[in-house]
């Protein structure tokens, strides 16, 4: 009886013969994080090198709107290096980011993944889908802040425009948290992607609103407080935020798209 038990418990300790759905989901989340907290560790860690173009493309656009609400002029000098980092995030962080979030998804399902092999299996996979997502991103990225930056600049000061860009900013951020978990479960063009991330997105609009918020909020101390931003980046802060982002935006797409008949890509490939 007591091996019975204790067999119980290992399985129940490893997310074996447990069902997840008639469980809350943050003792799931909080479980997986738990489980599964040094993989996400090497996750982070894999993920950051390959992503450096996007950290330093959202580091410059995170300078610019600093001097620029500092009331200086100086944010001219970091467009530049946006613009520069737009190829780099096309052939690099793009497809990273499809691994990285593939492998997030299946910790987000409870299925199994190997960090590191599934990651850039998935990314090399994915390549071309991955960087034509890289690359709309952060053009539309780019558009955003630059005319952020011109209409503020000719108004001397936010204007009604500057607020709609701020609107279409956290659209175009909780867009961003569906597309690439969609790309990595179903087989969709381009097109539909952003088609059904948008309508998701309309759809769980304050969900989604108070989920970037919370993202917003964790980036703003990594950047304001660089002690916290190294501390949380060493424990695998990027995984466990990209990760908070997926696990409700699966959740979504089950409910939505699964029942829609999405064509989802083979159960083989997903657990290979």
């Amino acid at each position: 009886m007591g091996l019975f038990n204790w067999a119980n418990m290992r399985e129940m300790k490893e997310g074996k013969g447990v069902d997840r759905k008639k469980q809350p989901p943050l003792t799931v989340f909080f479980g997986i994080l738990q489980r599964k907290l040094w993989r996400f560790v090497t996750l982070n860690l894999f993920y950051l090198i390959s992503g450096l173009p996007t950290w330093i493309f959202m580091a410059a656009m995170g300078l610019g709107l600093y001097f620029f609400s500092m009331g200086k002029a100086d944010y001219n000098i970091f467009l530049p290096w946006m613009l520069i980092m737009i190829p780099f995030i096309t052939f690099i962080s793009g497809p990273a980011t499809m691994g990285a979030t593939y492998v997030l998804r299946n910790f987000a399902r409870e299925e199994h993944a190997w960090v590191v092999g599934d990651m850039f299996e998935k990314a090399s996979k994915n390549y071309l889908q991955g960087a034509a997502i890289g690359f709309i991103n952060s053009v539309i990225a780019f558009i955003l802040t630059y005319a952020y930056f011109y209409y503020g600049t000719l108004q001397q000061g936010l204007s009604i425009v500057n607020y709609i860009l701020i609107v279409l900013g956290f659209i175009f951020a909780s867009l961003r948290s569906y597309i690439f978990p969609m790309a990595v479960t179903y087989k969709l063009n381009l097109k539909n992607l952003y088609r059904y991330s948008l309508a998701l997105v309309i759809l769980k609009f304050p969900q989604n609103l108070l989920l970037q918020l919370f993202s917003l909020l964790c980036i703003c101390l990594a950047f304001y407080y660089p002690n916290i931003g190294i501390l949380l980046t060493a424990v695998g802060g990027i995984a466990i935020l990209g990760f908070v982002n997926v696990f409700y935006t699966d959740r979504v797409l089950q409910q939505n798209m699964d029942s829609a008949n999405i064509k989802i890509y083979p159960e083989k490939e997903q657990k290979k």
